[in-house]
């Protein structure tokens, strides 16, 4: 029994197969969003602090789930912002490197690009051919001038994986930034913050935590905090809304500073839940999408398709064929999801699809590939 399927409201019939994209809602995110709208609604300010109190608890469990500190975790609006935040607060100079993976997703491309313009640091973007990273090659490439090195957990085009134990150790070893954007694997792969190594790690909800849009999330090690110049300033960077204006305030310490007005309150509240609700099910999550996503690429083979990534590769699987808009027409009659990616087509079945929902996606492959 596929139990990660009940915690969804019914699909009416629709195979979702863009969660790398955008997911479907958790049944217990969509009610905790609801009925804390319901209390903004009816009650306004009177029901703040009962719903201070859940944020509270909230921000405990967005850190249970990645193995961080409470005070480590930062909210922003979207995942681009806290790149942004990251990319953009750092004091970085002329001769500096920054390097990163040449086939990044562009909001976690751009931001490191407007750095070096600012800065007049300079970008370096390691080659990779047909979605497929080597990780040699970057390892190779860090040297005494590498001050930040950003990359994607997971790439967006493949799927393919970035070892991050080998990369963090080299990042140790001339003292980089290691900054991740773990939003492409979070939520369907495990993920340990503290374990990881790593600096820092951007996310957001909205893809395999299976979460509203409009939320990004950063985790920050405590020693990078303080190097970092907030972008956006505001009562709560400094202090509370009742405090008067003192030119000689300084900012809050640990990640506060970067959260300058009102509290992202439903989306924050509503990321917590599909987060508990994915721990649930957490065994079965990897697993089963491994499994769906090693089918698919089986059968798309057989099909004569052309597939993105080797290696180590995530529950993302990218298709090209000659015939890949007549797949397309077909999956948008069925009602199946999907992304344009890579020159191809995106699938990244979840731990709640089934193995007949692969076999359906297969057979009207068939149908239009052959």
């Amino acid at each position: 029994m596929n139990s990660f399927r009940s915690e969804f409201l019914d699909f009416e019939g629709k195979i979702h197969l863009n969660n790398a994209g955008i997911a479907p809602m958790t049944r217990v995110a969509h009610e905790a969003i609801v009925h804390w709208s319901h209390t903004l609604a009816t009650q306004a300010s009177l029901g703040r602090n009962s719903i201070v109190e859940v944020y509270s608890q909230s921000r405990n469990q967005i850190a249970n789930f990645l193995h961080c500190r409470p005070t480590d975790l930062g909210f922003f609006q979207t995942c681009a912002v806290a790149i942004s935040q990251l990319a953009l607060g750092l004091k970085l100079s002329k001769g500096d490197q920054i390097l990163t993976w040449e086939i990044e997703y562009p909001s976690n491309a751009y931001p490191w690009l407007e750095a070096c313009r600012r800065s007049g640091a300079e970008l370096i973007r390691i080659p990779c051919e047909d979605g497929t990273i080597r990780m040699e090659r970057l390892l190779e490439a860090i040297g005494p001038s590498t001050k930040v090195v950003a990359i994607s957990w997971v790439q967006f085009q493949s799927g393919a994986i970035t070892d991050l134990t080998p990369l963090s150790r080299r990042c140790r070893e001339v003292g980089a930034l290691l900054a991740v954007d773990g939003i492409q694997g979070l939520g369907v792969l495990p993920f340990d913050f503290e374990k990881s190594g790593i600096d820092a790690l951007c996310g957001g909800p909205h893809k395999w935590i299976c979460g509203p849009l409009g939320l990004g999330f950063m985790a920050l090690r405590e020693e990078w905090q303080s190097r970092l110049r907030p972008l956006a300033l505001g009562a709560f960077s400094y202090g509370t809304s009742e405090d008067p204006v003192d030119p000689s305030r300084p900012l809050r310490d640990g990640m506060a500073r970067f959260e300058p007005g009102s509290p992202s309150f439903l989306p924050v509240l509503g990321m917590a839940a599909s987060m508990i609700a994915i721990q649930k099910n957490e065994k079965s999550i990897a697993a089963l999408a491994q499994q769906h996503a090693l089918k698919l690429r089986d059968g798309f083979r057989a099909l004569g398709a052309k597939l993105l990534g080797e290696g180590n590769l995530s529950p993302i699987v990218t298709l090209q064929h000659e015939r890949q808009k007549q797949l397309t027409q077909a999956f948008d009659r069925r009602g199946v999801s999907y992304a344009s990616r890579g020159g191809g087509i995106r699938l990244s079945p979840h731990g709640f699809n089934t193995e007949e929902e692969m076999e359906e996606v297969l057979a009207i492959a068939a149908s239009q590939l052959q």
